[in-house]
């Protein structure tokens, strides 16, 4: 898979800002609470936090709940 392809699949925090009409502040705000949306990963340790695509855009549809510890542990598998 290409570098372009795994942006495309793939979110900053000022996409989901955008997405959301919030400042990147407030997602940071909202990442930091716990469970409060779906879980960021780092790629390594030098790049910037992201977050799955289609996990966020799931979330945002459903009216961005609360995520429990059990949907976040889902990702590992």
């Amino acid at each position: 898979m290409s570098k372009a392809s795994v942006e495309c699949v793939l979110l900053e925090c000022a996409d989901i800002a955008t997405m959301l009409g919030v400042s990147k502040a407030t997602v940071r705000r909202m990442r930091d609470a716990g469970g409060r949306m779906p879980a960021s990963f780092r790629l390594s340790s030098h790049q910037k936090e992201k977050w799955r695509r289609a996990e966020i855009e799931s979330w945002i549809a459903a009216g961005c709940p609360p995520v429990s510890k059990s949907d976040t542990a889902q990702e590992g598998e």
